[in-house]
């Protein structure tokens, strides 16, 4: 049985907050289009996921999300 190494990320920083994931610091590691993602925390894991949710909507429908209730 053989594994490979896992994929390291391309920052050591949070992808949403900005905070130092260095030397295990990070709470989740995700992938996002094969490139690793390090989170720091649960409430940046959330932001993360929903950022995902509206940007597969975004593409479902054309519409760019502006952060509040109106579409672009």
């Amino acid at each position: 049985m053989s594994s490979s190494p896992a994929t390291p990320p391309e920052s050591e920083t949070c992808a949403v907050c900005g905070k130092s994931t260095a030397n295990g610091r990070g709470f989740a590691r995700v992938f996002v289009g094969g490139r690793a993602v390090e989170l720091c925390c649960p409430m940046c894991l959330k932001v993360h996921q929903e950022r995902e949710v509206k940007r597969a909507e975004e593409e479902r429908t054309g519409d760019k999300f502006l952060g509040w209730d109106e579409k672009w």
